[in-house]
């Protein structure tokens, strides 16, 4: 098998493609079957590590030369949630932590458990306060006034800082030894002031993920 996995700091879906060799009629079969899931786990000497999850959205055969090859498109499980529709309240003194635990509750109904969540300063609204709209919509009003962002990552919510780290994991060393190739090059920065931006290729390592340092 091949694949390619790209991860976003940002909630838009991780977007996955995976080319499996030679399967039989009934492995092709499972693979088309309506809502296919996939789970991708990688590392080295029998120490395996989540790579990514994926609903399947698209699954075609191809010949490739003697081979045939199943290319599959994935999205990241629960990508669609953040335009789903949803309807909150909370009364007088009700506060915004109320609000985005009846967020929770949804993704959870639509079985997406929660991963890291950064704690949501509180904030009441002497008023009350109603929203209907998108659960995207909702979390977006709810988290950027505190600096705060929100994206689903190896199918599960995550809420982080804006900026820094987003993760307490220890940084992962990348050298020679580790799998690194090549010699680490800055970048030019995205925009004028902003920080400045590093590219490194390496072998193959599944913990690094948006959020985690590196050194």
């Amino acid at each position: 098998m091949k694949f390619t996995v790209e991860k976003y700091t940002s909630n838009y879906a991780n977007s996955i493609l995976v080319s499996l060799y030679n399967l039989n009629a009934n492995s092709r079969g499972l693979i088309q079957r309506p809502n296919g899931f996939m789970i991708i786990n990688a590392g080295y000497d029998g120490e395996l590590f989540l790579m990514a999850t994926g609903i399947i959205h698209s699954a075609r055969p191809a010949r490739q030369g003697p081979d045939l090859v199943m290319n599959c498109e994935l999205l990241d499980n629960g990508f669609d949630i953040g335009n789903a529709p949803i309807s909150v309240n909370v009364g007088p003194g009700g506060t915004n932590q109320q609000l985005l635990k009846q967020a929770l509750n949804l993704f959870q109904a639509n079985h997406i458990p929660s991963g890291a969540l950064e704690p949501l300063p509180v904030f009441s609204y002497s008023k009350g306060y109603a929203y209907g709209g998108t659960v995207g919509g909702l979390l977006d009003g709810l988290l950027k006034p505190q600096n705060l962002r929100w994206q689903i990552l190896d199918g599960q919510l995550r809420i982080f800082a804006a900026v820094g780290p987003t993760t307490q994991a220890p940084p992962i060393l990348l050298s020679v030894d580790t799998g690194l190739i090549e010699i680490p090059s800055q970048e030019t920065p995205i925009f004028s002031g902003s920080r400045p931006m590093y590219a490194a290729k390496s072998l193959l390592n599944p913990q690094l993920n948006p959020g985690r340092k590196v050194n």
